[in-house]
């Protein structure tokens, strides 16, 4: 996991959630480095973070509008914003006394000049024949399943709210997806033109899959959701939303 570097001097930088009801601020270097970890949750929410000090946080205001999901040891603290449903901080399990891991995409960008990126997950580059996959929030309370090929093209998204949340996803059309379970348990986050609907497992924060502003009779389905045993190859592509109309 990635520790700041003392010896770089210090910046001020500012950070939020999507909603911004979550506000905060934190002292490091202006050339971050981040970790991509593979654990289930922070694959799942597509977390990349950089570890922060508890002395060098501060959160600004918000503390009210978070909501706690912990698992297995539950030693790691997962915050999510109950509003948005992004993780823009959390006590990880490595450093739970130590140190915050902030998501370095709810950062203010004009406080970083670089950005490392350490432990990147390879992809598989098999492929196989349409198959019925299943998925998942973390905690299981959100199940669906869809068709589509074994080797999935996601896209990975610069919008604001992609960005903060890590979100990279491959769209199905409804026709093709089928919710099994947790309807009840989602939480529904719009913001801007309202068309996107945002949906968030309000016990674990992670969400699994959302229906998007380009394609509203289609899902956005969080690759990393899906049960990687239908999975033998994911093809990442970009898409340019922050400066799509």
């Amino acid at each position: 996991m990635a520790k700041p570097n003392p010896s770089k001097p210090f910046v001020l930088h500012q950070g939020s959630c999507h909603c911004k009801a979550v506000q905060f601020e934190f002292d490091a270097p202006s050339d971050l480095v981040q970790t991509k970890c593979n654990c289930s949750i922070c694959r799942m929410k597509g977390n990349v973070h950089t570890i922060v000090p508890k002395s060098r946080f501060r959160l600004l205001q918000g503390q009210d509008m978070l909501t706690l999901y912990t698992f297995n040891t539950h030693t790691a603290h997962h915050l999510f914003c109950k509003r948005c449903g992004v993780q823009s901080f959390y006590s990880p399990r490595s450093s739970p006394e130590v140190g915050y891991a902030i998501t370095v995409g709810c950062v203010d960008p004009t406080t970083i000049t670089s950005i490392t990126t350490e432990n990147s997950m390879p992809n598989s580059t098999d492929s196989k024949p349409l198959v019925l996959h299943h998925g998942s929030c973390h905690c299981k309370a959100v199940e669906f399943e869809f068709e589509a090929p074994s080797d999935l093209v996601q896209t990975e998204c610069n919008c604001s709210i992609c960005t903060m949340k890590g979100n990279i996803h491959t769209i199905v059309h409804k026709s093709h997806f089928k919710m099994l379970q947790g309807e009840d348990i989602l939480t529904l986050y719009t913001f801007h033109t309202h068309k996107s609907q945002h949906l968030f497992c309000k016990r674990c924060g992670v969400q699994a899959f959302f229906i998007p502003r380009l394609d509203p009779d289609a899902y956005a389905v969080t690759v990393a959701c899906v049960d990687p045993d239908t999975i033998t190859s994911v093809k990442t592509e970009t898409f340019d939303g922050k400066n799509w109309n």
